[in-house]
């Protein structure tokens, strides 16, 4: 399923949608990052008294979620806009994922 907004696409995976695909997982990361919510240690617990608690462990779920997914059938904007969507993810987040799944087939389609 192709959602063109990544605000309608992080509403259909927090509801439990699971068709989302690559493209769409990277654009409801990208909507979670842009929130400040991609933030602390990947693997690490997170305080309820942190700010936006819950939407930061999402986006953890979200991230492991996108780094294992298949990017199959993606035009080359649509890979370089699941790259920019990893790409705002905090250093350490993306280190842990460097041979996912995604990246590893990232790694294999065409150049942007």
């Amino acid at each position: 399923m192709s959602v063109q907004s990544s605000q309608a696409a992080w509403e259909l995976w927090h509801s439990g949608y699971k068709e989302l695909g690559a493209l769409g997982l990277a654009r409801a990361f990208a909507f979670a990052a842009g929130r400040g919510w991609a933030r602390g240690e990947l693997i690490l617990s997170v305080s309820l008294e942190e700010r936006d608690a819950n939407n930061v462990l999402r986006s953890r779920v979200l991230f492991l979620e996108l780094t294992h997914a298949v990017p199959s059938e993606l035009t080359a904007d649509e890979v370089s806009e699941v790259r920019a969507a990893v790409a705002m993810a905090p250093s350490s987040w993306r280190e842990r994922v460097q041979h996912s799944t995604l990246m590893i087939n990232l790694s294999s389609s065409r150049p942007d």
